[in-house]
């Protein structure tokens, strides 16, 4: 092990960057695909990495966006390995890129570390603006010695490879955004579902916020409800029917648009009574045939969009079922019939209220993903579109100060829609604008558990002044103070044999004893 003065340190590390990155940015990632670089890189600098050398702490189905970061990002493995379209995996690459906040990639240098250099369809066009090999001399030797021991050899040169992003593919760490927000009610894999829906199109953070509401409509009220621009249902469900569909009736009717998919699982694709907002009264969930038979009818939802090109409607080599109208269902007035597939209605629009109602059968977001096409995404992009006006892809720039990594404190010089952090959201995280208070943070993102977005209150105040808090996740904190009254009780009982703190628990057991006992005698005698 090699011990460095700390001049030698300073000089040390200004030899590993390039002229433009600065190492003190805490709002921007590099990318890092060697494990080696990545131990040694935050011992040396404050700038955090996409990928740690020590993964995560989740299991491997939850690891996708991770995945397809690396597949996508490096090496053409997406493309080679996995057969994806080029044009498909350099989306997802994009999409990845800014979610992650990446700005440098850093890659392909001689290592005995694997590492990938940057995908080839990355390096067309301008998505990198700069391209800088930085050399220092000096390497530890460990099997190539006669001896076999470590040996330095300072004549060693080696290389590091540093790529810059241009900043139009990318978004920080944490910045203000207007760009609208959707409230997502579904489970963990549906929004991964969506997630990767949008990632077909580069439906980036910049573009558009989805937010991870959970499977339950009644879990918020209808004051959250209003914070967002649209709804989706996908693998939703709900405590109370009534209070579901009575907030979410009331939140198109003002003008809320709502994408609902009954396909799948859900109660809803089997039912005799559907809430009033729905195209039609009763619905039913039956297999249709393997291939599609699809009649449609011009409008926007389907513009564009080739279905001869569409993964054909199979699930395991069987038929794949679809939700739709049963015979004799009735179709409320302002009604439109998009696609029927085998004579059945599986696309509608309704304009309701002073909103809109997109319901599918299709189960979509499913399919999409068993079926990866860039049609199917295009399709999903034109609900999306018909929902929101996607963002113009500004952003508001923020003054974020890293006081601690649990301890981040953010200015902006107006009032965006929402504050956007791409922080992992663990449990602990809490947010305090100074004007209004308390906020509820919600979980957006391809990661999970999800990074985190804060809708901003509307009020008078033309600046935005946030803290982020990470005060620990509550249940540690339980099991921390269990074990250490564990440890007291161990020490008194070995240091003082009981005598304090054990003869007071006995006291106060049989005083409690007694007088439940006493409680119990008198509801015998009654």
């Amino acid at each position: 092990l090699m011990k460095l003065k700390k001049e030698d340190q300073e000089a040390l590390k200004a030899k590993l960057l390039p002229s433009f990155i600065d190492p003190n940015d805490k709002n921007k990632r590099l990318y890092e695909s060697d494990a080696t670089v990545n131990i040694w890189w935050n011992s040396f600098f404050d700038m955090p990495l996409a990928r740690g050398y020590i993964d995560p702490p989740i299991g491997t189905t939850r690891r996708s966006g991770l995945f397809l970061l690396d597949t996508s990002i490096g090496n053409d493995i997406l493309v080679r390995d996995l057969k994806f379209p080029q044009d498909l995996a350099k989306n997802y690459a994009l999409f990845l890129t800014d979610w992650y906040g990446v700005y440098f990639f850093e890659g392909g240098h001689v290592s005995p570390a694997s590492n990938s250099p940057p995908s080839s369809y990355l390096l067309k066009g301008d998505f990198f603006e700069k391209k800088e090999e930085v050399t220092t001399y000096g390497a530890i030797w460990r099997f190539q010695t006669a001896n076999g021991r470590p040996q330095a050899r300072f004549d060693l040169p080696q290389s590091l490879f540093y790529y810059k992003i241009n900043e139009k593919y990318t978004s920080p760490i944490l910045y203000g955004t207007n760009a609208p927000a959707i409230a997502v009610f579904t489970d963990d894999l549906g929004f991964e579902q969506l997630w990767r829906a949008l990632a077909i199109e580069n439906i980036n953070s910049r573009l558009l916020v989805p937010v991870y509401i959970g499977k339950d409509i009644d879990s918020v009220s209808p004051k959250e409800l209003a914070q967002f621009e649209a709804v989706i249902l996908h693998n939703y469900s709900y405590g109370n029917k009534e209070k579901a569909f009575r907030m979410l009736d009331e939140y198109i009717k003002k003008g809320g648009k709502l994408f609902v998919d009954t396909d799948g699982e859900v109660i809803d694709a089997n039912s005799d009574s559907l809430a009033e907002l729905f195209p039609f009264d009763k619905s039913e969930r039956k297999e249709l045939q393997k291939t599609w038979d699809l009649e449609q009818t011009p409008d926007s939802l389907i513009t564009g969009i080739d279905f001869s090109l569409f993964g054909p409607p199979i699930y395991n080599n069987k038929p794949w079922k679809f939700s739709y109208p049963t015979e004799g269902a009735v179709l409320h007035g302002d009604t439109k019939v998009i696609l029927k597939n085998s004579g059945k209605p599986i696309l509608i629009k309704r304009q309701y209220g002073a909103g809109k109602v997109i319901w599918s059968g299709m189960n979509l977001l499913y399919h999409i993903n068993q079926n990866p096409i860039r049609d199917e995404g295009k399709f999903f992009k034109n609900i999306i579109t018909e929902l929101v006006i996607l963002g113009d892809g500004q952003i508001v720039q923020a003054d974020p100060v890293w006081n601690s990594p649990e301890k981040v404190h953010v200015k902006i010089d107006n009032r965006p829609k929402g504050i956007l952090f791409k922080e992992e959201y663990y449990n602990g995280w809490s947010a305090k604008d100074a004007k209004t208070g308390n906020q509820k943070i919600y979980k957006t993102g391809p990661t999970y558990p999800g990074f985190m977005y804060l809708p901003l209150k509307k009020n008078n105040a033309t600046t935005t002044d946030v803290f982020f808090y990470y005060n620990g996740d509550p249940l540690y904190w339980a099991v921390t103070f269990i074990n250490l009254i564990a440890v007291i009780l161990i020490l008194e009982l070995i240091i003082f044999n009981g005598k304090v703190v054990g003869v007071r628990s006995q006291r106060m057991y049989h005083k409690i004893r007694k007088r439940v006992g006493l409680w119990w005698q008198k509801e015998d005698e009654e």
